[in-house]
């Protein structure tokens, strides 16, 4: 029996995938660690240690400095988000801080006018930016002399 692999997503939230594609998720709450496949809850694990005991999923080594924690889709957060997506209306990477929350932040940097002024900000809230003008995402923040080159069109 092939085991699933589990790829970190932040300290909440992993992907479930069987033969390179995506099946499910683990999902961290108060009560224990949920795993989910095709949307539906299939088991439930009071710790990770009984998650891996189970000997169905495979965990990547410890030692992979490839997975960082506070990004999506290479998009840098201030702290660990819980549930990061790339949004292919706005195409922008999204995340949430917690499960319960309803607000949605925009990882990276961007440049928005407000009220005709420009400012740099990092990690907006995504209603910001459908309220107002930006230009982004960014990796690094953008160079303040360089704001008035860049062109809204």
């Amino acid at each position: 029996m092939t085991k699933i692999k589990i790829k970190p997503v932040s300290k909440e939230f992993w992907l479930l995938h069987k033969d390179n594609k995506k099946i499910g998720q683990v999902i961290r709450s108060s009560a224990g660690y949920t795993v989910k496949i095709n949307g539906k809850v299939v088991k439930e694990y009071t710790t990770i240690k009984t998650l891996k005991a189970s000997d169905l999923f495979e965990f990547p080594k410890a030692s992979n400095p490839a997975v960082h924690i506070n990004q999506v889709h290479g998009f840098d957060t201030d702290k660990s988000p819980f549930n990061p997506v790339w949004n292919l209306q706005f195409k922008l990477p999204l995340f949430t801080y917690t499960m319960d929350s309803k607000s949605w932040y925009a990882a990276g940097y961007y440049i928005l006018t407000i009220n005709n002024i420009e400012t740099v900000e990092f990690c907006p809230k995504l209603i910001t930016l459908e309220r107002n003008k930006y230009k982004g995402p960014f990796k690094e923040k953008p160079e303040l002399m360089f704001d008035k080159l860049i062109e809204w069109g």
